[in-house]
């Protein structure tokens, strides 16, 4: 009985030591583990921060292309407006080039002076 419990007690620490061993191999293989799934979550977390980063990047370009469509638009509103208000300042010229035109043929006619020469 006594030569029995000696080989318990030596395959004891052997044992342990095995339990010991491949506890420490599984710890290590699910620390390495771990840091693989931390790695690749690290990567596809820069992954989606660049994709996001673009996102916002072409939603400014966006912007800026709709600013600058605008700014445009506004731009040939007002050459628009400018020709509009030059082609009324010509048509008011004509329109007294021809009344005093007029009153001077009149006045010829009539022998009287021209308002235009009276400065009015």
């Amino acid at each position: 009985c006594t030569g029995g419990a000696e080989t318990l007690q030596v395959k004891e620490p052997a044992t342990t030591a095995q339990q010991v061993a491949v506890t420490i191999k599984a710890m290590r293989k699910a620390e390495e583990q771990r840091m693989q799934e931390l790695k690749q979550a690290e990567e596809q977390r820069a992954f989606l921060q660049a994709a996001l980063a673009e996102r916002e990047l072409e939603a400014e370009r966006a912007e800026v292309a709709a600013a600058e469509e605008e700014r445009l638009h506004a731009l040939q509103e007002v050459k628009e407006r400018e020709r509009q208000r030059q082609r009324r300042e010509a048509k008011a010229a004509a329109r007294i080039a021809a009344m005093l035109d007029a009153d001077e043929a009149a006045a010829a006619a009539s022998g009287l002076p021209a308002l235009s020469a009276n400065g009015g």
